[in-house]
């Protein structure tokens, strides 16, 4: 059986609450539900649920060496960076270097599986996308009013359900950064 996968590192309780607190757009934009906050560190799609013991055992063997750390949520940003924008999201400084080269590190043992992005890792939390694709305009992005500040603590492997309410996230597996 096919199920939908991806690669995150979720984003503690409270500062997920932030964030959607500090998350003031007009009604052209759609807010991402506070449960599904998360950085994304590689989309795997529609998967055999067979492949899942080894991939896990590659995201373990990436992150063995791994101590949690520390990192920021200071500011929103858009995709792309200019003209209307397809993606609202949070992002930090703190922390951005650590959580590059762990999702490389990630993402490179999985290309021995036959899953990659093209796309270079990118630290950031999405919080919107336009409710319509044609819409154009301009925006004024959300401001935080202080700097998040959480703990990357452990790598999980998310399946996705697509429904009519929008996605609904399980955690399949999870593995803790050692302290």
């Amino acid at each position: 059986m096919k199920v939908r996968l991806f690669i995150a590192i979720p984003i503690p309780d409270d500062i997920r609450e932030e964030i959607i607190n500090n998350t003031k757009l007009d009604g052209n934009f759609r807010i991402t539900k506070k449960e599904n906050l998360h950085i994304t560190v590689l989309f795997l799609g529609d998967t055999d649920e067979s492949r899942i013991p080894e991939i896990t055992e590659q995201i373990k063997d990436a992150i063995k060496n791994f101590k949690s750390f520390e990192a920021e949520i200071s500011s929103f940003g858009q995709f792309p960076p200019k003209g209307y924008p397809k993606i609202i999201y949070v992002s930090g400084d703190r922390g951005s270097e650590k959580l590059a080269e762990l999702a490389d590190n990630i993402r490179n043992n999985l290309k021995k599986l036959g899953f990659y992005d093209d796309k270079p890792f990118k630290y950031h939390v999405t919080v919107a996308r336009p409710r319509e694709r044609s819409f154009t305009g301009s925006i004024t992005l959300p401001e935080l009013k202080n700097k998040l500040c959480y703990k990357v603590e452990k790598v999980v492997l998310y399946k996705s359900d697509l429904r009519p309410g929008g996605p609904v996230y399980t955690e399949v597996w999870s593995k803790e950064l050692y302290v």
